[in-house]
Parts: structure tokens; sequence; C-alpha cells
């Protein structure tokens, strides 16, 4: 009998300058990072995520697009210099339709309107990410 293969666990890396966005996002995503599915990187600027990923590679960045510093664009510009393969979602409280094009030039996967649902986020993360949460096997059934 083959002996389970436990998951490596995947990294999301958040930047956003408003720190009690952390823990609203630790919230949402304590399901998964309880189950150790998920390990979450906070950072409150572009430069701190870029140091960071000299080292490493986030599976998902999620970005405010309005950061103190270095915006969100930027940092993704900067971001796709380092490692053009990682998927990036944008958040902001402003309306999606003026950063479309944006979005495209920039190849971000996703918009989150603040105020986001959590349980829409969650989803998107859990889909893109290929997570399925113990006790919610059934909802996903395996594909042959």
């Amino acid at each position: 009998m083959k002996p389970k293969e436990v998951p490596v666990p995947k990294t999301l890396a958040i930047v956003d300058d408003e720190l009690e966005m952390e823990d609203v996002f630790s919230l949402i995503f304590e399901e998964l990072t309880s189950q150790d599915l998920l390990r979450i990187e906070f950072f409150s600027d572009a430069p701190a995520l870029w140091k960071w990923t000299e080292t490493r590679r986030p599976d998902l960045v999620i970005t405010d697009i309005s950061l103190s510093g270095i915006e969100g664009p930027e940092l993704v510009r900067g971001l796709r210099q380092r490692a053009p393969e990682i998927p990036v979602y944008f958040m902001s409280g402003h309306a999606e339709e003026s950063y479309r094009k944006l979005m495209r030039e920039l190849n971000v996967c996703r918009y989150l309107a603040k105020p986001f649902a959590a349980t829409a986020l969650l989803a998107f993360v859990e889909h893109d990410l290929g997570l399925i949460p113990v006790g919610r096997e059934e909802m996903h059934p395996p594909t042959s």
C-alpha cells in the first residue's frame, strides 16, 4: 500500500498597506491554513514582496491597486520581470471597468472590488490553486 501523499502547502502573497487587512485575510483563509493547505505571506509594499521573491515564489499574489509608494500596477510590472508565471489578483475600491485594459496588459487574472465577498474570494483561490479542504471532498468529485 502506498503511503498517503502529504500535499505541499500553496503560498499566497498578499500586498496591502492597510494593516487590518491581514486579520481579514487570515479569517477568510483560516480553514485552508489550519489544514496546512495554504501559507500566507503578508507585505505592506512592493519592495518587500520583490525582495522576498528573490529567494521564494508564491503560487498566487493578491495586491491592492492603491498602495503608498509604488502602486499595484507597478508592483505587478516588477513581479512580471522576476516571475511572469505567477497569477495575480487586483483588489480596489474603484470600478473594475477603469482597470480592464490595465488588467489585460499586466495579465491580471481576477479583480476584487472592495468590499468583496469572503466566500467568493475563497472560492476563487481554492479553484485557482486547486485546493480542496478536508470535509469538502464530496463537493469536488475527482476528474478522470
